[in-house]
């Protein structure tokens, strides 16, 4: 048994994936991934090719990858909603053979081709410190290991609803895919526009499968006990641990994209005071070491076994930099500098202590400080730039030259070339970069970052208006909000975003999408399109109805948005 493609259930005709009201069975499935592998074929792709997949999220673009698979490439995943300058730098720089805009196949007979462990199976695209995204190229033999080693902790059976929620730009979104449909399970992929409402797809599906990050496990009610979490991307705060696994099995999982997605794997009592990243999977080595690479009781995580990655695509250089040789072997393995410090607690479970350099993880998203740096100084009237983390957001400071551009400018600026995840919450103004008697940044000296609010503050003045003040308040920590403060010169981003429009509906029985968020991005617009929401679902009303309606509760009284 080589890749996963052995493990699927492709004569099933079990439900395999569902997405907006659309179904196929793994015997559909795999008929539409056999005949368009065959037609890659056709078009010159061979082992080891990459094939980069242009497709909205849906169905197609879980068929997109199987063909690929089956014509024994790798995926490159090309989201159509990142920026272009970001989408060509990848395209450049991966020169995939073939690009799939559709899932049409030609051809009628299905292809699957012989496929080597060690092939490359995906490229994923992440933060890199020279202002540009470098690719990790993983192979089939650790997208194995890692479902062989997950699958017991995760406990789908055939048939179970398995949630695909994660960008398929990030891994998480390959552990999704593969797990479900190595277990006979049902990919319930989130639809752009579901993945606004979560708590309602999980609902509607009765989903108890998941695999998800803290902060959209933050944004949920209450699941029901028998449900399984794998938690993941980005720290466990304790609280939210706390509160989760005393009535579910939550795991918490730690991993970088290097080492194939998940390689430790703690199961939550509820009672820990801060969750462990817990012990190896299967076949996966740790190695605490310091900068000589000595054992250490807390050093920097080494990874070894099958789940390694390649390593850079077209970086030679920093491939050997973080994947060297494994001293404690003599068979030539190799082993991975994940750049995170860890102890190892009495009972073998580890503790991670943070990071060795300043990456940073923000919204389960690995970020390279020196990315955003580079991109803000392209900008004529900044001269230099540090950006920081501060909360679970970014900070930009930023020191003008000649006179310093507004925020909105300078998201502007950054939106061209970065993901939305990138751009930071806050850009905060400062004469220069305080430096050390040794004449290296000295980032300890910067200022306390602080709410630079550049209109003046109004009022709410309806009671809509206060009611939709006091959620923004909650989730961004402010004592005062106006009725014209912006959702993104606060800060706000699309999980937060999510959490806006849930307590919206929590409070008025009215669902907003995203994309009406977005364009009434100030409490008073966004209070105005409540009420006209509100008006219309009276004007259809019956009279009994309407007068029923105005015995509820009234926005006066306010609404929790934690």
């Amino acid at each position: 048994m080589t890749t996963i493609l052995d493990l699927i259930p492709t004569g099933s005709d079990t439900a395999a994936v569902v997405c907006d009201g659309r179904t196929l069975t793994y015997r559909e499935l795999n008929e539409h991934a056999g005949r368009l592998a065959a037609d890659l074929r056709r078009r010159g792709v061979r082992a080891d090719d990459i094939v980069g997949i242009r497709l909205p999220r849906g169905i197609d673009f879980v068929i997109a990858i199987l063909a690929t698979w089956k014509a024994g490439a790798a995926y490159l995943p090309l989201d159509p909603a990142l920026p272009a300058a970001r989408l060509d730098h990848m395209i450049t720089d991966s020169r995939p053979t073939t690009i799939l805009t559709d899932v049409d196949a030609l051809s009628a007979t299905p292809f699957t081709a012989d496929i080597r462990p060690d092939q490359a199976a995906y490229v994923i695209y992440t933060s890199g410190t020279t202002g540009q995204p470098k690719g990790v190229v993983n192979t089939h033999e650790g997208l194995l290991n890692l479902v062989t080693g997950l699958a017991p902790f995760y406990g789908l059976q055939p048939g179970d609803p398995a949630l695909q929620f994660a960008s398929f730009n990030f891994d998480a979104a390959t552990a999704d895919i593969a797990l479900a449909l190595t277990g006979g399970a049902t990919l319930i992929i989130a639809t752009s526009e579901e993945r606004n409402h979560p708590a309602q797809l999980i609902d509607q599906h009765q989903i108890r499968h998941l695999n998800i990050s803290p902060t959209l496990l933050a944004t949920l009610g209450d699941l029901p006990a028998d449900s399984t979490l794998i938690v993941g991307s980005e720290p466990f705060p304790p609280r939210l641990a706390q509160a989760w696994a005393g009535n579910h099995l939550v795991h918490n999982a730690y991993g970088p994209t290097e080492a194939a997605v998940i390689t430790t794997v703690a199961v939550l009592t509820g009672n820990e005071t801060k969750p462990p990243i817990g012990r190896p999977l299967p076949n996966t080595g740790v190695y605490l070491l310091d900068q000589h690479l000595n054992p250490m009781p807390t050093g920097e995580i080494h990874l070894t076994g099958p789940s390694l990655a390649r390593g850079y695509l077209q970086r030679p250089a920093l491939t050997a930099e973080r994947f060297v040789p494994d001293p404690f072997t003599t068979d030539g393995s190799r082993m991975y500098r994940t750049g995170d410090l860890a102890r190892q607690l009495p009972d073998g479970n580890l503790d991670h202590l943070g990071r060795t350099d300043q990456q940073l993880k923000i919204r389960g998203h690995r970020i390279e400080p020196a990315e955003v740096e580079h991109a803000l100084t392209r900008h004529p009237q900044i001269s230099a730039a540090v950006v920081l983390g501060h909360e679970g957001q970014l900070i930009a400071y930023v020191v003008p030259d000649g006179g310093l551009p507004n925020a909105r400018e300078l998201r502007d600026l950054l939106g061209a070339t970065l993901p939305d995840y990138m751009i930071p919450a806050l850009f905060v103004e400062i004469s220069g970069i305080p430096l050390t008697v040794n004449g290296k940044r000295d980032l300890t000296a910067l200022p306390a970052p602080r709410q630079a609010i550049t209109t003046g503050h109004v009022s709410p003045a309806t009671a809509t208006e206060q009611v939709i003040a006091g959620i923004w308040g909650g989730l961004f920590g402010l004592d005062r909000v106006g009725a014209e403060d912006n959702f993104f010169d606060l800060g706000g981003h699309s999980l937060i975003a999510t959490q806006v429009i849930a307590a919206i509906r929590r409070r008025f029985g009215i669902d907003l999408t995203a994309a009406e968020f977005y364009d009434h991005a100030t409490v008073r617009a966004v209070a105005v399109l409540v009420e006209e929401r509100i008006l219309r679902q009276i004007e259809q009303m019956s009279e009994d109805e309407a007068l029923e309606s105005l015995d509820a509760p009234s926005p006066h009284r306010g609404d929790s948005a934690r």
